[in-house]
C-alpha cells in the first residue's frame, strides 16, 4: 500500500494511516514504513543534525501506527525517471537502527 502526502509542513496525518490499518486488522509485526524526506534548498546536502532530530521526534511521537519505521534523508535532487532521490549521500536509519513503535 502506498500513501503519498504532499505538504510543506511536517504535520503528517499519521492518525489517518492508523485508521486505515486498524480497519483492515493489520499485524504490527508485518508493517514497515519507509519515509523519504528531502532537503528544502537546492544543492543542500543531507544534514546529520536534521536526521538526528527527525529520529528523536519520530521516537517520541505518540498515536502513530505500530510498526517499523525507516527514515531516508536525501539531498534536494529527485530523479524523475525513478521518482526517487536516494543516492550515495542519503542518510538512512535502516536495519538495526530502525525505529520500532509498538
Amino acid at each position: 500500500m502506498f500513501l503519498i502526502y504532499d505538504t510543506p509542513s511536517f504535520a503528517f496525518p499519521f492518525w489517518e494511516i492508523r485508521k486505515v490499518l486498524e480497519s483492515t486488522g493489520f499485524v504490527a509485526d508485518d508493517i514497515a514504513f519507509g519515509i523519504s524526506l528531502y532537503m528544502g534548498e537546492e544543492g543542500a546536502e543531507p544534514d546529520k543534525s536534521i536526521m538526528d532530530e527527525l529520529k528523536t521526534s519520530l521516537t517520541k511521537l505518540e498515536g502513530i501506527p505500530a510498526g517499523t519505521y525507516a527514515l531516508h534523508l536525501n539531498d534536494n535532487f529527485i530523479d524523475k525517471r525513478r521518482a526517487s532521490g536516494s543516492k550515495a549521500n542519503t542518510l538512512k536509519n535502516i536495519g538495526p537502527n530502525e525505529i520500532i513503535k509498538e
